[in-house]
């Protein structure tokens, strides 16, 4: 994800995708201000960027603009989500993704089915809805099972 954000911050800013040797400049002007790992980090991320299918990299712009469009708290709260997410073990991150999929093959219904059941098992702490930003005390079950989102 950080990576996808350098390579648009590079690549796909406003000023990038305007055309002309402003650009031009101003592009070469941000490399030459990164630091050698930068430079490193950046290359290999654009490496990865282009042996993605182009359906793939469709996506990844389209989810960049949409990050793009969003307040600077939702930002955080999504950056918070992906740097919690980095910081799990490689079994915990297969386990958190095979749940994830198997969330995505549920009907509507059913997922909207299973979040009222849970947030009922929560209490009143949690009942602010998805997203709403207030911290819960204590645990709940999914969290003690590793699972669930917080």
């Amino acid at each position: 994800m950080k990576t996808i954000i350098m390579i648009g911050l590079l690549l796909f800013s406003p000023a990038i995708l305007q055309a002309g040797t402003e650009a031009q400049d101003s592009a070469k002007t941000r490399w030459e201000k990164l630091s050698p790992e930068q430079k490193k980090n950046v290359l290999e991320a654009y490496d990865k960027w282009k042996a993605e299918p182009k359906q793939r990299q469709e996506t990844l712009l389209e989810n960049y603009r949409r990050f793009l469009k969003m307040s600077p708290e939702k930002q955080a709260e999504i950056k918070g989500k992906w740097e919690r997410f980095t910081s799990l073990s490689p079994d915990e991150k297969k386990k958190l993704t095979e749940k994830y999929q198997k969330w995505k093959e549920l009907s509507p219904e059913k997922q909207e089915e299973l979040r009222r059941k849970y947030s009922d098992d929560r209490g009143p702490a949690s009942r602010g809805g998805r997203g709403s930003g207030e911290s819960r005390g204590g645990s709940d079950r999914r969290t003690e099972r590793g699972g669930g989102r917080r």
